[in-house]
């Protein structure tokens, strides 16, 4: 792709964000909390507070499709689909992971038991690995799990007081980033899970981290304080200032686009330029939760009070 197109591709993306959203509503989840989208944009996943069920909606039908339960009887923190969008996993304050093969919702789903506290974050390998899944928990611990065949594949134990947050995985999947409350990001190999470097980020707990689709050579990171910044394995490339100290997620929805959520607004950044392109204002957000997939085909944003609201062409 030439630097023409590169450009043109992303200013059709954020155009999209100027029509107005569509405005889903169920009466099943109290709270959003999680949501994510299929990568072939067939499905629509949220799930939130209080109640134990995940709504599904087919994106082209733009209606709720099915309801399943997560057994998990607790609060739900992420639903992650595989690249391949045949799996959709389910975890949050339970000690498990919930996984439901799309191709078959009526079958009882796997359930990937080993971690011993709240499970925060997981995240898909990439191709050709679609069935490897990430975990990090409250329990200092990142696991890698075999989905088809239901196995703990290797775990590696933090320093006890480290609780992981987040987990990146690496387009390649060479690498594994993991982000927690001692303000440091540690990079593992991911087939060996042997740490190749730590590198002491800022002076607060680390929330989020994410690489983009097309490059391992750098990754985003942010926590309690107004910058996201952008690293290499060991190298500050560059930080963004972010008005508000919490963002709600990070995310790189093209090869330079990287989208910043808080409270109320969507942040999307230019991180080779380093300039702000647009923000979207979602004045009435509460408790938002926000997920972007494939911003040049659609976007779409969740909040509370059974509110969801999609844009899509």
């Amino acid at each position: 792709m030439n630097i023409i197109q590169k450009y043109s591709d992303l200013q059709n993306s954020l155009e999209l964000l100027n029509s107005e959203p569509q405005q889903l509503n169920s009466n099943d989840v109290y709270e959003y909390v999680a949501i994510d989208i299929s990568p072939n944009l067939e499905w629509l996943a949220v799930g939130g507070l209080y109640i134990d069920n995940i709504v599904l909606w087919k994106i082209s039908y733009q209606s709720e499709t099915k309801v399943i339960g997560t057994q998990m009887n607790e609060d739900l923190g992420q639903l992650e689909f595989s690249n391949d969008s045949v799996f959709l996993a389910a975890c949050g304050s339970s000690t498990k992971i919930i996984i439901w093969n799309m191709k078959d919702l009526d079958e009882n789903p796997a359930i990937l038991d080993g971690h011993q506290s709240r499970i925060w974050r997981i995240q898909f390998f990439n191709k050709p690995q679609f069935d490897i899944l990430c975990s990090g928990s409250s329990d200092s611990s990142v696991k890698i799990w075999n989905v088809t065949n239901r196995q703990l594949l290797q775990s590696f134990n933090m320093n006890e007081d480290n609780q992981i947050y987040s987990i990146g995985v690496s387009v390649m999947n060479e690498w594994i980033v993991t982000t927690g409350n001692d303000s440091r990001a540690l990079i593992l190999d991911s087939k060996r899970l042997k740490l190749l470097s730590q590198y002491k980020i800022c002076d607060n707990q680390l929330y989020q981290v994410g690489f983009p689709y097309h490059t391992s050579q750098y990754y985003a990171c942010s926590g309690m304080d107004e910058y996201v910044r952008i690293l290499s394995k060991n190298k500050l490339i560059r930080k963004i200032k972010f008005p508000e100290n919490w963002k709600w997620q990070i995310e790189f929805t093209c090869q330079s686009l990287l989208a910043i959520s808080s409270i109320n607004s969507i942040w999307f950044w230019d991180i080779s330029r380093g300039i702000l392109l647009k923000v979207v204002e979602n004045l009435f957000y509460t408790y938002p939760s926000f997920r972007f997939k494939y911003l040049e085909k659609g976007i779409c944003a969740t909040a509370s009070k059974t509110m969801i609201k999609l844009w899509i062409k």
